[in-house]
């Protein structure tokens, strides 16, 4: 079974657009994650007639129980429509019926980030290929006036070449313009917790969230509850020490490290920009355009994730159906077609 690239999906989008999409038209192979949530499920699946493999996020929409969650959600389809970027994750067709959302993706067989962590560590030189990788792709974010704001281990994916594939736009900004009040996680920066204004740097401090974390093997923060982690960004200031180097680091990674998790964002590694970052001496040597264009081999390989091999013609659950046609009316723009010239998009439809 291959993985289905952008082009083939972008072409049998457009003839599976020829008739109505639905679950019909898909054999659900296996359930690869449960959302922690606990109501958004991905299966694998394979759309009928074809043998590759896509993943399926299905949402009920009973979920989304106010129309700000709504919107985000459509506005992540929407930018994954409309941010094509190899480093980015590619939607393959979007639909829904009165129970759910579904959106289909194409398959990263390496899984996300965290999950390839707990099977294997990475050393200096994997984590500098990693990072450049993903600031590549925050760059073109940037470029097109959109912040993360969340990124962490869960939504970065792995292809088997070990090339990232990001995720997770449904809590992005546009200008320091959209947030969703209940995503919080430990590698945001102070100012999106504190609800601040906030500009590009604050993607740059999850970097180096994520950094010390697969340098040290250990999260930058110990806490017990929500609270206790809020507390623990906003008010203590963290800095990686020469004898708290992992074997193996330069106190170069460790420098790196320091100044992308400052507090303030004034005195952030990459307040000014991408290229503040690229000059700092720890990015020296990194050939960014064979990097992006995927040319350099990975030494950090990802074993594949496995997934429950249970052949469903359609998937073992039914969700409640949405009676209310107000209700229903929210998700009109939830639908994907590639046979439609995609255009600039105005985020700020979706606050």
């Amino acid at each position: 079974m291959g993985v289905r690239q952008s082009a083939a999906i972008k072409q049998d989008f457009i003839q599976l657009n020829q008739k109505k999409i639905s679950l019909s038209g898909f054999t659900f192979k296996g359930l690869l994650e449960h959302h922690s949530r606990g109501y958004i499920y991905n299966w694998i699946v394979e759309q009928d007639g074809n043998p590759d493999l896509l993943v399926m996020k299905m949402i009920p929409k009973l979920q989304l129980y106010n129309e700000k969650k709504i919107k985000a959600y459509i506005r992540e389809l929407f930018m994954m429509v409309s941010l094509q970027f190899p480093f980015l994750i590619q939607p393959f067709c979007a639909f829904q019926d009165t129970q759910d959302l579904y959106l289909v993706l194409e398959y990263v067989p390496g899984g996300d980030l965290r999950t390839q962590l707990k099977l294997q560590s990475m050393n200096e030189g994997e984590a500098k290929m990693l990072i450049a990788q993903l600031l590549i792709a925050l760059n073109f974010l940037h470029q097109k006036r959109v912040i993360h704001t969340n990124l962490n281990p869960y939504n970065i994916l792995l292809d088997n070449s070990g090339y990232i594939k990001l995720y997770g736009l449904h809590s992005s900004s546009c200008g320091g313009q959209f947030r969703i009040e209940d995503d919080i996680s430990e590698y945001m920066a102070p100012e999106v917790l504190l609800r601040e204004e906030f500009g590009f740097e604050a993607d740059y401090y999850s970097i180096g969230v994520l950094l010390y974390e697969i340098m040290a093997q250990r999260k930058m923060y110990e806490y017990n509850s929500i609270d206790d982690m809020i507390d623990n960004i906003i008010n203590k200031q963290v800095s990686v020490k020469k004898s708290e180097l992992s074997e193996g680091w330069s106190l170069d990674a460790a420098d790196f490290i320091n100044k992308l998790i400052q507090k303030d964002p004034k005195n952030r590694l990459g307040y000014y920009g991408f290229q503040d970052i690229k000059k700092h001496i720890w990015m020296e040597g990194v050939q960014w355009q064979k990097i992006e264009e995927k040319i350099l081999v990975n030494t950090f390989i990802p074993k594949q994730v496995p997934y429950s091999t249970t052949i469903h013609k359609q998937p073992p659950h039914t969700h409640a159906i949405v009676e209310s046609q107000d209700f229903q009316n929210l998700f009109s723009l939830f639908q994907y077609r590639w046979d439609e010239e995609v255009k600039e998009i105005d985020y700020s439809r979706f606050i």
